[in-house]
């Protein structure tokens, strides 16, 4: 892998987890809080949270094994 690739792979992960963690998590939190329409499906709605930030990390899991040495 190419030091472009290297660059353009850890500037993506780093925006991914800055939006996961400022809108959609802060979303999810507002929507599933007592009282709230989305309160009885916060584990669905958590759920998709976590299985964003796990699409980053197998991203970068990715790029790391994918090197042609």
């Amino acid at each position: 892998m190419n030091a472009y690739g290297v660059v353009v792979g850890i500037i993506g992960i780093t925006i991914g987890l800055y939006v996961v963690a400022d809108v959609l998590l802060k979303t999810i939190g507002d929507v599933t809080a007592d009282g709230q329409p989305g309160a009885e499906y916060a584990a669905i709605i958590g759920l998709i949270g976590l299985l964003a930030i796990f699409v980053l990390v197998m991203w970068a899991v990715r790029m790391m094994g994918s090197s042609k040495n």
